[in-house]
């Protein structure tokens, strides 16, 4: 398995509309690179996992957390009008 180059988390709520409608998109980023790519996805429910969700400033749903080389890089989910 090659080196991780970058960590992709999502933080959702079973119950949050935009988080049900994101899932089977991020389910399919995920299935479609390849592990050689060296990225991986997580996928963490935030009304669980409440105190991972605190510590990482997770404030809404659904939110993205970038991880590369270690280091956060917060990604910005715009949502299309509707």
């Amino acid at each position: 398995m090659p080196p991780l180059a970058a960590l992709l988390l999502l933080f959702y709520s079973p119950t949050c509309p935009h988080c049900q409608r994101l899932l089977p998109e991020f389910e399919a980023a995920s299935l479609a690179l390849p592990p050689a790519s060296g990225v991986a996805f997580g996928r963490i429910d935030a009304t669980v996992e409440t105190r991972f969700a605190a510590a990482n400033n997770v404030a809404g749903y659904p939110t993205l957390l970038l991880f590369c080389s270690g280091a956060l890089n917060k990604v910005v989910l715009l949502e299309p009008e509707e």
